[in-house]
């Protein structure tokens, strides 16, 4: 089996380089968010804020390490 911190470093590069490359063409109003948790093993990137009136909530990638696995 791999290990554990192999598994969280390989999650976080990838998460970072994608929220990296999307924050370039950012929107007014609306925040890139990246949240790494490694105690819990749970990774979420997401875009929230305000658009035109609306209230935007879009998680775009959302992982979980459980029983040394990749959800």
């Amino acid at each position: 089996m791999a290990d554990l911190n192999f598994y969280r470093d390989v999650v976080e590069t990838l998460l970072q380089e994608f929220h990296d490359y999307s924050s370039s063409g950012k929107e007014d109003g609306v925040d890139s968010e990246l949240i790494l948790d490694r105690e819990r093993d749970h990774y979420l990137w997401l875009e929230l804020g305000w658009q035109d009136n609306k209230y935007v909530y879009a998680p775009f990638i959302h992982i979980d390490i459980k029983d040394e696995k990749i959800w």
